[in-house]
């Protein structure tokens, strides 16, 4: 039972659902899909959701301002072909939508 439990969550964090204890979402994500980056982004409109996972349908952790300025720390490209960044600051852990972002 444990072994199956395990295997089901470690299955959820693969696709972002989920992170595994001690790793971020980040981390969760197949490196096929993903590549880190290091670069600072804005956020370009008001109530820009940030996500558990990089979908639309992902949970929405909380919401940033537009003119918001956010540290990137990884680009993943899921199974529609939508670039999604994740920041990893304490004040907005998670997934950010490209279109809600411009170079700043």
């Amino acid at each position: 039972m444990k072994i199956r439990a395990a295997t089901a969550l470690a299955a959820l964090a693969l696709r972002g659902a989920v992170p595994l204890l001690g790793a971020t979402s980040a981390s969760a994500i197949p490196p096929t899909k993903c590549n880190e980056i290091a670069k600072q982004m804005i956020t370009t409109k008001d109530l820009t959701p940030i996500r558990a996972g990089y979908s639309s349908t992902a949970r929405v952790i909380t919401n940033l301002g537009k003119g918001y300025k956010v540290r990137l720390v990884q680009q993943c490209v899921n199974s529609k072909g939508n670039l999604w960044y994740f920041t990893d600051a304490p004040y907005s852990h998670g997934w950010i939508y490209s279109g809600n972002l411009r170079n700043g």
